[in-house]
């Protein structure tokens, strides 16, 4: 659903892969209006990017809740002002669908 509306507002979606290079990757994340993603190592690397960075955690058979093993809050690098988590422990899809189209579509996207 979140593609759907965003592609509907003209945005352009590209989706990392293991055709593009680390570098080729970290370039268009540096490039991009923002990024969305699932909370992986790729964010990682790419965390210190002073661009809108909504990461989604979700959970694995083995931990209910993977925010507190690994958010930003404490990472000395990453641009935390940038960085906004979210947790499908804690909140529905929706919600977090919502809250990402709402700061995504603010021109001065405040997080």
């Amino acid at each position: 659903d979140l593609e759907k509306e965003l592609r509907k507002r003209g945005y352009d979606i590209v989706y990392n892969s293991k055709t593009f290079s680390l570098s080729e990757a970290y370039a268009i994340a540096e490039n991009s209006k923002a990024i969305i993603a699932l909370r992986s190592g790729f964010n990682d690397i790419i965390c210190e990017i002073e661009k809108p960075q909504f990461l989604i955690y979700s959970h694995n058979p083995w931990h209910e809740d993977l925010q507190p093993m690994y958010s930003f809050k404490n990472f000395p690098w990453a641009a935390k002002n940038f960085i906004r988590e979210y947790n499908t422990h804690s909140q529905t899809i929706k919600e977090i669908k919502n809250d990402i189209l709402k700061r995504i579509n603010n021109d001065k996207i405040l997080i």
